[in-house]
């Protein structure tokens, strides 16, 4: 079946996913496993979760893969951002500054069962005082994440808007680019030499868009900063497609006005 590449389970769709997911902690594995069944209903069979999963989530995983659980297969994904930065508030354990927390916080994650490591190396549009096109992390510090990751045996994808965080993730290892909104031509040329998937999430894009120009109720800094930056995502995923890049299937469902069940 369908596989979509990027989504968040615990997320609700709400025009302000921060106020809305710290509103209700509580009903987080409810939350996640209602969604999984209803994205699955609509079709996606396989399911890469990046960030957020409450423990709750690993148990569905394994009955999913014994049959016990009408729900999408589950890869789940922990999610590293530094202190303060992109998607902080998905869950309390995913915030990691400084080369050796960085490898650290990797290792907590594979710990806890997770399947991939997710890193956000550069800002985001959905986190308030976030610049896109700002790298989150030093190049030491992306290293030491995808060489802890690589060590352990997990795949990294990198939250990457800008184009020097891009570079960063793709030149340090990297398997996927979430998003990929400024892919200079360096960004591309890097990304197809090193076979590195871009997961553009256009979905989300023209949903933010949408919500955007009509007033629907995004919170004011990211209607700035989709004004800014939703054409450039456009536009760079045109450009990487003519260039023979490799696209892998994600929504980033969940976001706002960008329902599970719709991927």
């Amino acid at each position: 079946g369908l596989i979509d590449c990027h989504v968040h389970l615990v997320m609700t769709g709400a025009a302000d996913v921060v106020a809305a997911l710290r509103a209700d902690p509580s009903k987080q594995a409810a939350r996640f496993e209602k969604h999984a069944e209803e994205t699955l209903r609509g079709g996606v069979t396989t399911l890469r979760d990046l960030g957020g999963a409450p423990a709750h989530a690993f148990a569905l995983r394994e009955r999913s893969r014994a049959g016990e659980w009408r729900g999408p297969t589950l890869h789940l994904a922990g999610f590293i951002t530094r202190p303060g930065g992109h998607g902080h508030w998905l869950a309390s354990n995913v915030e990691a500054g400084g080369v050796d927390a960085c490898r650290a916080r990797v290792r907590d994650h594979v710990r806890l069962g997770f399947d991939w490591i997710k890193i956000a190396v550069s800002g985001g549009v959905l986190t308030p005082n976030s610049d896109p096109r700002e790298a989150t992390y030093s190049t030491d510090e992306i290293q030491a994440l995808i060489g802890e990751a690589a060590r352990l045996d997990r795949p990294v994808a990198a939250h990457a808007l800008g184009a020097t965080a891009i570079l960063r993730a793709v030149d340090s290892g990297v398997r996927t680019i979430e998003h990929g909104t400024e892919l200079t031509d360096e960004a591309l040329e890097a990304m197809i030499a090193r076979n590195v998937a871009l997961v553009p999430t256009l979905l989300a894009n023209d949903r933010l868009m949408h919500a955007a120009q009509r007033n629907l109720g995004l919170p004011q800094h990211a209607v700035e900063k989709v004004q800014r930056f939703g054409a450039m995502r456009r536009e760079s995923f045109r450009s990487f497609v003519r260039a023979g890049g490799t696209i892998a299937m994600g929504t980033d469902a969940a976001t706002p006005f960008n329902p599970h069940g719709n991927n």
